[in-house]
């Protein structure tokens, strides 16, 4: 599991999360914050799973497939296992700061 606030990023995150292969996928998200801390919130669920975390390598991660209108990604890990992982967004309650949140959880691999 993970959570990361969706926030704007400088392009350079951009970089260092999205694997050339996984561009075509964010970008039919539309791009964007949303999108990108998905992909990140994805990608650090997949990597707990696999018991490693990511050590400083996002992009060996890859999401492979998105489905259920962006709700669910398929992310590779580095040793091949796919792993889906569940996405939700999620808010603050009221009387706190006005934040929007991605969360994302393992699901049984799909392979």
């Amino acid at each position: 599991m993970d959570i990361e606030e969706i926030v704007e990023r400088p392009e350079t995150t951009y970089d260092a999360i999205l694997a050339p292969d996984e561009r075509a996928l964010f970008t039919g998200l539309g791009g964007g914050p949303g999108p990108l801390t998905r992909f990140w919130a994805a990608k650090e669920a997949a990597a707990k799973a696999e018991g490693t975390g990511l050590g400083g390598r996002p992009r060996d991660f890859t999401a492979v497939e998105v489905e259920e209108g962006a709700r669910a990604l398929t992310v590779r890990a580095p040793s091949g296992r796919l792993r889906r992982i569940r996405l939700a967004d999620v808010t603050n309650p009221p009387g706190l700061p006005t934040r929007t949140y991605a969360v994302a959880w393992t699901e049984e691999s799909p392979s």
